[in-house]
């Protein structure tokens, strides 16, 4: 056989089949022995490209889902962060702003022909004996959450 380096490339290329007949797990054994390192995964590397040339081996991008962004970004899943936990949390910033008219004026307060009561439609207290006292009530809470999430 030659001692052409290029003619042994050249003839893999023509026949890649005879890559599988390689003990790629021993040749890696023995470089690792002669002091070049672990080469195991760069032997396997180069049979998949001479297999494939120029084969593109990576899976079509996708963007992320929302969840999937969260899950990476805070390492919370479903099952360990839901609606109802009880969290600790650190505010580092509070924006006092006026919520919109539109948004006060579409939160009605409920009265209960029983008690006579109003009850808030956000916090759901069903304690306010006049209505401008609930209106009140709904107006602190939408400052409140307008200034964090507005």
């Amino acid at each position: 056989m030659e001692s052409n380096p290029s003619s042994a490339l050249e003839e893999i290329l023509e026949a890649p089949d005879r890559l599988k007949d390689l003990d790629l797990d021993a040749f890696a054994e023995e470089l690792e022995r002669q002091g070049y390192g672990n080469k195991q995964l760069t032997l396997y590397d180069i049979r998949d490209e001479l297999f494939g040339q120029y084969r593109e081996r990576r899976s079509p991008y996708r963007s992320l889902s929302v969840e999937e962004r969260f899950r990476l970004l805070t390492g919370e899943t479903s099952e360990s962060l839901y609606v109802g936990k009880m969290v600790m949390c650190t505010v580092t910033g509070f924006a006092n702003r006026k919520p919109p008219r539109d948004m006060i004026d579409q939160a009605q307060p409920v009265r209960n022909d029983e008690t006579g009561q109003w009850q808030c439609p956000f916090c759901l207290q069903d304690t306010f004996p006049d209505l401008s006292e609930v209106r009140s009530a709904i107006r602190n809470q939408l400052t409140f959450l307008y200034g964090i999430l507005g």
